[in-house]
């Protein structure tokens, strides 16, 4: 998104998405950064400019293009669902069931990028809140709708441009908390729970994030001052994570117990805290992993 749109994101956020971001993202859709606006493809007179481009030597690849997407996210989608059951019948469930991101994040990851939203902080503030608070509505819609599909009420969100090293408290408190704490809360509001992946050093946001309701919410945590977290959001949220990846990667089962006795022997005191890595596993030793499970199973016990 260049800079200039931020009014056009506000008045069509979808309308903006197809016209603007798909040919931007989807080189083979540029064909509808040519289409009329979509609230105009109405009526008698509109449908055939509207239709028009579909026709054109353009438009055919554009729509065989989406022709194949549509075959492989078809095949991805089934095979991931026949693995899902697969692993419900072996008795494990899914860890989440939906998933939902912040409105900051939704223009910072994929429309304005990092340097673009950390610019536009300050040289267009008022935009950014403008346009997180338009797109907030469809990113609770969007979680929402996900869990009734799955079943599962578990919503995962993970939060990139909130991390410190690319926005100040006070930039946290402005740009990003607020409508991320309404995300959190109406989904809360409609069942569901959100699960928040807090990527990234944190330490410094735990007391502005400690303003949810209480016992709702499990934030998950890359990087942070985990005896901070605990004395700070105890009781209040669930808290879990901090295994170190560089660690289940690199290091031994018994640097991994050990590790994981300094979490459960603090953090894990009096519950409310879910042993687990820091993020993503797939590069991590199966030997560590299989470590951090049985001495939890064996020595995290009440």
């Amino acid at each position: 998104m260049k800079p200039e749109e931020y009014d056009e994101l506000i008045y069509d956020p979808s309308d903006f998405m197809v016209r603007k971001y798909w040919p931007r993202a989807y080189g083979k859709l540029s064909v509808f950064g040519s289409l009329l606006p979509l609230r105009q493809i109405v009526g008698y007179f509109e449908v055939l400019p509207g239709f028009m481009p579909f026709g054109t030597a353009e438009g055919l690849e554009a729509l065989e293009a989406l022709r194949k997407a549509g075959e492989a996210s078809l095949k991805v989608i089934t095979a991931l669902g026949a693995n899902t059951q697969r692993l419900k019948e072996a008795g494990f469930p899914m860890a989440w069931g939906g998933m939902s991101q912040p409105p900051f994040d939704i223009i910072g990851d994929f429309l304005r990028g990092r340097k673009g939203i950390m610019l536009d902080m300050y040289r267009r503030p008022d935009k950014i809140i403008q346009a997180c608070e338009k797109l907030l509505p469809t990113m609770v819609e969007m979680g929402v709708s996900s869990t009734k599909r799955s079943g599962n009420p578990r919503v995962f969100i993970a939060l990139h441009g909130c991390i410190e090293g690319f926005m100040s408290v006070e930039q946290f408190k402005r740009f990003y908390w607020p409508t991320f704490r309404e995300l959190m809360v109406a989904l809360i509001n409609e069942g569901c729970i959100p699960m928040v992946l807090v990527e990234g050093g944190s330490t410094s946001r735990l007391e502005v994030m400690q303003d949810i309701p209480p016992g709702k919410v499990w934030y998950w945590f890359e990087n942070v001052d985990m005896l901070k977290a605990k004395e700070v959001l105890g009781g209040k949220v669930c808290i879990g994570g901090n295994v170190p990846l560089s660690l289940l990667t690199t290091g031994t089962p018994d640097q991994v117990k050990d590790y994981c006795k300094k979490l459960i022997d603090t953090v894990g005191k009096d519950g409310g805290y879910i042993m687990s890595a820091a993020g993503s596993t797939e590069d991590a030793k199966i030997e560590n992993i299989k470590a951090m499970i049985e001495f939890t199973k064996e020595y995290g016990v009440y």
